[in-house]
């Protein structure tokens, strides 16, 4: 599920759910469902939480068929 750290692109909460085009609870949900891995910047727990996205490319994008498309 996780991507090596080199590759990492580690964005906010907001900036993932922009991204995605969703709201920031949604992106939330994955991080708690398991879906998405979550890092914490720092050592404090109010350090700012960051997603991957590199991994919500490659797991949570998901291409229709053509036929979906265009309904």
């Amino acid at each position: 599920m996780s991507t090596s750290p080199g590759q990492r692109r580690l964005v906010s909460l907001d900036e993932a759910a922009n991204y995605l085009g969703v709201n920031v609870l949604t992106i939330r949900r994955r991080i708690a469902a398991g879906e998405l891995d979550a890092f914490r910047v720092g050592r404090s727990q109010k350090a700012p939480i960051r997603v991957d996205l590199a991994q919500i490319d490659n797991e949570l994008l998901r291409p229709i068929p053509a036929a979906e498309a265009g309904k």
